[in-house]
């Protein structure tokens, strides 16, 4: 895991503000629909506690996995990214948007103002 603070982001909302990128691994995960789900899960965790804090103005999550290229090399790569900033938090309640994550993580996807997911993971979704 590793957690990085970039001051002065400069987002949308607040010109001084902070982005909090959080970098993690899962233990594992069954197959690719769980790991967006699980990164999705992720986000919406760690930006309910982060935006209460009125310097953070973007939350990034960065999900990592394991992949093998055409010639049998394995790497630990960005799998799945999602942000979201203070002005889309701000109209989030939290309470009902952590189940309906929990159930279909394409709603967070919906309103993230960053997202990506690695195109091998996206074609097996």
């Amino acid at each position: 895991t590793e957690i990085e603070v970039i001051d002065n982001g400069g987002t949308d909302t607040i010109t001084d503000d902070k982005i909090v990128a959080i970098t993690y691994k899962p233990n594992s995960v069954w197959d690719e629909k769980e790991l967006v789900s699980t990164t999705a899960d992720t986000t919406v965790a760690v930006a309910e506690k982060l935006f209460k804090n009125p310097k953070v103005g973007m939350v990034r999550v960065i999900s990592q996995g394991d992949f093998t290229d055409s010639y049998g090399n394995k790497e630990t790569s960005n799998a799945v990214r999602i942000g979201l900033q203070r002005s889309t938090a701000e109209n989030i309640d939290w309470t009902t948007f952590k189940e309906m994550v929990f159930i279909d993580y394409q709603k967070l996807l919906d309103i993230a103002d960053e997202q990506w997911i690695r195109p091998a993971l996206q074609k097996a979704l």
